[in-house]
C-alpha cells in the first residue's frame, strides 16, 4: 500500500505556488511579513507608522527641549479570512489521468493555489475605496492614445511624498490592451526593447512597475445629488459639511467640488445632509488641495474601473497557514509551502491531505487579511 505522505509532491507544490504567483496576481507589489504567524482569525496585526517631523529653531539651554507634537501612530491589518480550497482524488481519477499522461494531483493543486491567490488579490484590489486621489475619466479606458494618466498618477504620488522606488501600476485587461497598442511600445527600436512585440509585456513605465490583473474592481456610486458645501472649506480639510442635497454618499465615492479639478475619494459618507470625510492625501493628514467656496456644488462621478497606482508601503498583506491545534487534526500529512525565491513575496500557505473512503482529499489552506496602511500613497487611474 502506498504511504500517505505529501513529501514526494513538495517540489511540484513549490513550483506550482511560485508559477501561480507570477501570473495575473502581482502580490509582490505590496508589503508582507508583519509577524502574523501567531495572530488568530479576526485578530489584529499592528504596524508601527512613522510620523512627520517638523523643524524647530535651536535655542541653547540647560536641558533638551521636548519635541512636542510628534505622535508615533500605527496602522493595523485584521486577519479576516480563514479559507480552504479542497479537491478529492479517487482511484478512478488517477487511472483516467494516467491514461493521458497527466499528473492529476499536480494539475488540481495548481488550480487550487490559483483560486486562493486570485481571492487574495481580489481582497487587495478591493482596497481601492481607501485611495487618496484619482485621475482619469469614469467609463473611458485609460491609455487610449498616450500615457498621460500615468504621468498624472506619478505627480499625485510625488505630491504625497511617495518614495521613488517600489512604485507599481496595476491595470485591467482593457487598459493593458490599450497600452500594448501605443506606438512607443510596439516600435521596439524607439524604446530599446522588443519585449512588447515579442512577449506582449509592458516594461517599466515612468518609474512604475506595471502589471495586469483580472481582479481590478469597480464600485457602485451613491445616489447623492445636489449637495453643496456649507461654508468655506479650508485647503487641507478632510471633513466637508454638505447641505441642500439628498441621497447617499458612500465610502469609495469619487467626488469633485466646483473650483477644484481634483478627484477625491470618500472615506465616510452620509445618507442625508451632513459631513463627509475624505481619505487623506498626505502623511500629515491633508485633504483638500485648495480652498473650496461656500455653496460649491459637489459632483459624484460615475462608476469606473479602479486601476491602482501606489507605493509598496501603501498596502499591507498579512498571510499565514491556517492554525492547527497542538497534536494535529485529522490530516494524515501537512506541508508548508513558501515563495522564498529572490524577489518573491515571502508568502507561506499549507497543503493538507486527508484520507476518505476510496478517495484522498487535498486542501490548500491559508488565513489572511489586507489593509491600506498608507492610504495617502494609493492613487487610482479610472477606466
Amino acid at each position: 500500500m502506498a504511504t500517505n505522505t505529501l513529501t514526494p509532491l513538495i517540489p511540484a507544490f513549490i513550483g506550482n505556488f511560485v508559477d501561480v504567483l507570477r501570473e495575473f496576481t502581482p502580490l509582490n507589489t505590496v508589503s508582507t511579513g508583519f509577524g502574523e504567524q501567531s495572530v488568530p482569525l479576526n485578530g489584529t496585526v499592528l504596524i508601527p507608522d512613522s510620523a512627520p517631523v517638523v523643524g524647530q529653531n535651536i535655542t541653547p539651554g540647560a536641558v533638551v527641549s521636548d519635541p512636542s507634537g510628534v505622535v508615533i501612530s500605527s496602522a493595523s491589518i485584521t486577519m479576516t479570512k480563514n479559507r480552504k480550497f479542497p479537491f478529492a482524488i479517487t482511484g478512478d481519477d488517477q487511472l483516467r489521468a494516467a491514461a493521458h499522461g497527466a499528473d492529476f494531483k499536480n494539475l488540481q493543486i495548481k488550480q487550487a493555489v490559483r483560486s486562493l491567490i486570485n481571492e487574495i488579490w481580489a481582497d487587495v484590489a478591493a482596497l481601492h475605496i481607501f485611495a487618496s486621489e484619482a485621475v482619469g475619466t469614469p467609463g473611458t479606458t485609460p491609455f487610449g492614445s498616450d500615457v498621460s494618466l500615468a504621468t498624472k498618477a506619478r505627480k499625485a504620488l510625488q505630491d504625497s511624498l511617495a518614495p521613488k522606488t517600489d512604485r507599481s501600476l496595476i491595470f485591467d485587461t482593457n487598459a493593458e490592451s490599450n497600452i500594448l497598442g501605443l506606438p512607443q511600445y510596439l516600435n521596439y527600436y524607439q524604446s530599446g526593447s522588443d519585449q512588447t512585440l515579442q512577449e506582449g509585456t509592458v516594461g517599466k513605465l515612468l518609474g512604475f512597475n506595471p502589471s495586469v490583473s483580472s481582479s481590478i474592481a469597480s464600485s457602485v456610486k451613491g445616489t447623492g445629488t445636489a449637495y453643496v458645501t456649507s461654508g468655506v472649506q479650508a485647503a487641507g480639510a478632510t471633513s466637508v459639511p454638505l447641505i441642500t442635497g439628498s441621497g447617499t454618499v458612500v465610502p469609495g465615492d469619487l467626488v469633485q467640488f466646483a473650483g477644484d479639478t481634483t478627484i477625491y475619494v470618500v472615506k465616510t459618507g452620509i445618507a442625508a445632509p451632513g459631513t463627509i470625510v475624505l481619505n487623506q492625501r498626505t502623511q500629515d493628514g491633508l485633504g483638500l488641495r485648495v480652498q473650496i467656496a461656500g455653496g460649491a456644488a459637489m459632483t459624484i462621478l460615475g462608476n469606473a474601473a479602479r486601476n491602482m497606482a501606489f507605493h509598496k508601503s501603501a498596502i499591507g498583506l498579512a498571510i499565514r497557514p491556517s492554525a492547527v491545534p497542538d497534536g494535529g487534526d485529522a490530516a494524515v500529512d501537512r506541508v508548508l509551502i513558501s515563495d522564498s525565491a529572490p524577489g518573491g513575496t515571502g508568502l507561506t500557505i499549507a497543503v493538507a491531505m486527508y484520507k476518505g473512503y476510496m478517495q484522498q482529499i487535498f486542501e490548500v489552506q491559508a488565513t489572511w487579511g489586507a489593509a491600506a496602511i498608507r492610504p495617502e500613497l494609493l492613487k487610482l487611474i479610472l477606466g
